[in-house]
């Protein structure tokens, strides 16, 4: 995937393609592009977007492409003696606003199972500091080769038996201890913390979302030219989390025996603590309201809670107007949960543009709500919206791909229609067939639908 971008400088224009939204590799395509070589001693590379607003990290960058800001403008400032004072000031503390850390990536990823997922990696890395221990820890619902998976020795250690795993939902934890990693044409969609290790490239190498660096860790340079390494801080990264974690867990439990005050007490304290680290705008402390929103779902105030919170038009009330369709859903109140869904859908479109995974899931949430309803064509047309935009995202060999096809099938056959439903279950066959192995329950599924529909239309 790839991101099409016009940089001015001076009075010339410039078309740069973006393979990765990093920082750097921007700041590197700019230098390349004007043929300027920036001399570090005597200037530095300056970005803003059209509206003069600076571009100073990757999640500056990430969501301006988010929001379709797709015009840029660099221009070269000389440095001063106070940015020599103020890069040396930074060599002191180098941790002056912890704010302004990069905290939990929830541009790509931001669903329970995504927190929970790098939670548990937060309470590894420092199991594997304690114990000097070296290697990645890797958070990812998809790891595949670049070009051909059996040529990626990654990937086949990534596949091995032996190696430790954990599974959150759609995401995996991957657990390599060792001195040296060869990461070759593979691409990581997720995160990955590196303890005290060195990281080899080989081919082509992605990781899609974050790399948290601890201790001496060395990474091979092509690497950085994709990703901006992090560099932990146990408190940002590990304390706070793990903290907000445990609340959330207790108010889980007491929701479970219908204590809701005590469960809203929990998790307002889980907002509390997020707000006095990462102050009001921040995606930790959206993500608290989100869940308080759920609390104030059960004690029927969803509507004074939305308000309260963000207003109409913020990315996580596409969240909370996506909880309460899967609510009305459960009760078979469908239109009520059509008109939550596709609230979320808007919100989610004005936010992220049309090609994102929330934007996927929902059409796909509107097809399974239209089947309910027996509205076959609606469906349809619904699935194979999800279907183009998770191929767009993840190429044709993801999981989530042949979930996609796997749903327009059972579709076709509601509708009796065995031709399609038949040619979908196949195409969903074979890639859960190369991705998850020939005995993989879905796979085992779909291939005696196809057995089965096979044997009726003949």
């Amino acid at each position: 995937m790839s991101w099409k971008v016009i940089v001015s400088i001076a009075s010339e224009k410039y078309e740069l393609k973006l393979s990765a939204l990093a920082l750097v590799h921007f700041k590197k395509q700019v230098l390349e592009e004007c043929k300027v070589v920036q001399q570090e001693n005597e200037c530095k590379l300056k970005i803003t977007n059209i509206n003069g607003e600076d571009i100073e990290t990757d999640e500056h960058l990430q969501k301006a492409i988010g929001c379709n800001q797709l015009e840029f403008i660099a221009y070269f400032q000389s440095k001063s003696k106070n940015d020599d004072d103020d890069n040396k000031k930074d060599e002191i503390s180098p941790i002056s606003n912890e704010k302004e850390m990069n905290t939990l990536d929830f541009w790509k990823h931001w669903s329970v199972s995504w927190i929970k997922a790098n939670v548990e990696a937060a309470k590894a890395v420092e199991q594997m500091i304690q114990k000097n221990e070296q290697g990645l820890i890797i958070i990812a619902n998809n790891i595949i080769g670049s070009n051909n998976p059996n040529t990626s020795l990654f990937v086949g250690l990534i596949n091995s038996s032996k190696l430790e795993r954990k599974e959150f939902g759609e995401y995996k934890m991957y657990l390599i201890k060792q001195k040296l990693v060869m990461l070759d044409e593979v691409s990581i969609d997720g995160n990955v913390y590196a303890i005290d290790c060195q990281i080899q490239c080989k081919g082509h190498v992605e990781i899609t979302t974050q790399l948290f660096v601890i201790k001496d860790v060395i990474i091979d340079e092509t690497l950085k030219l994709s990703i901006s390494p992090i560099q932990w801080n146990n408190k940002i990264h590990h304390d706070i989390p793990v903290r907000v974690q445990k609340f959330e867990n207790e108010a889980d439990e007491y929701a479970k025996q219908k204590l809701l005050n005590e469960a809203s007490l929990q998790l307002e304290q889980a907002v509390k603590l997020c707000v006095e680290n990462f102050g009001i705008i921040h995606p930790y402390v959206a993500n608290t309201y989100n869940n308080l929103g759920l609390a104030y779902l059960h004690n029927q105030q969803w509507d004074k809670a939305i308000e309260f919170i963000f207003g109409t038009n913020h990315t996580w009330i596409a969240n909370l107007y996506n909880n309460l369709g899967i609510t009305y859903k459960r009760i078979k109140q469908y239109d009520k949960a059509i008109e939550n869904y596709e609230k979320a859908l808007q919100i989610a479109l004005h936010t992220f543009g049309n090609n994102h995974i929330f934007v996927a899931d929902m059409y796909r949430k509107l097809g399974n709500i239209f089947r309910d309803k027996k509205e076959y064509q609606t469906a349809i047309d619904w699935f194979l919206k999800s279907l183009e935009k998770k191929e767009l995202l993840f190429g044709k060999k993801s999981c989530v791909v042949a979930d996609a096809n796997a749903d327009l099938a059972f579709t076709f056959y509601r509708m009796e229609e065995e031709k399609n439903a038949r040619k979908y279950y196949e195409e969903a066959w074979k890639i859960y067939d190369v991705v998850s192995g020939q005995f993989d329950r879905r796979a085992l599924a779909v291939k005696n639908a196809v057995r089965n529909l096979s044997e009726y239309i003949m």
